[in-house]
């Protein structure tokens, strides 16, 4: 980034070391600039189900997105290695016990009554809808991509999306 000033410049790089070389706060907070999530500390791994859904791991600590997922369902019942397992799904065996469910609970306001409702929710899904997966499940080509109907004919798509 630091040979390459016209992408530093919409990025927003209040967030790491003073000391870095990418360090600056003329940008800090404003809209339409991207701001490294990580402050500019190494991800050792990382794994993207979907939008929205990804989980990495950063200087051994594991940091678990989930849009649409009750917070506490994430802090307390989702770990990196369950994003793995549903991303492998069909690849790599899964523990007996394994479930891309998890249940949450809130509060709801019905005709002015509050009440506690449990639901099970689908929390880890690795479908993506505007995306065609290839078969080791990694690599994907965007819907009407010139190449799908040839790897859907020599067998070159998951499983799941055909």
């Amino acid at each position: 980034m630091e040979h390459n000033r016209g992408f530093l410049e919409k990025l927003d790089t209040s967030n790491y070391p003073v000391n870095h070389p990418c360090y600056r706060t003329e940008r800090c907070k404003i809209p339409g600039t991207f701001t490294d999530e990580t402050g500019g500390e190494f991800i050792s791994a990382h794994v993207a189900l979907r939008s929205k859904a990804y989980g990495f791991i950063q200087n051994t600590k594991e940091i678990i997105k989930a849009k649409g997922v009750a917070h506490h369902a994430v802090k307390n019942h989702i770990i990196f290695e369950n994003y793995k397992q549903c991303l492998f799904q069909g690849i790599i065996d899964l523990p007996e016990d394994y479930t891309p469910y998890r249940e949450m609970r809130s509060f709801r306001s019905y005709k002015h009554q509050i009440k506690s409702i449990d639901s099970t929710k689908l929390a880890l899904n690795r479908y993506d809808d505007k995306r065609v997966v290839l078969k080791d499940q990694i690599h994907t080509l965007a819907h009407g991509h010139y190449k799908i109907e040839s790897l859907k004919n020599q067998g070159g798509l998951a499983n799941f999306c055909i």
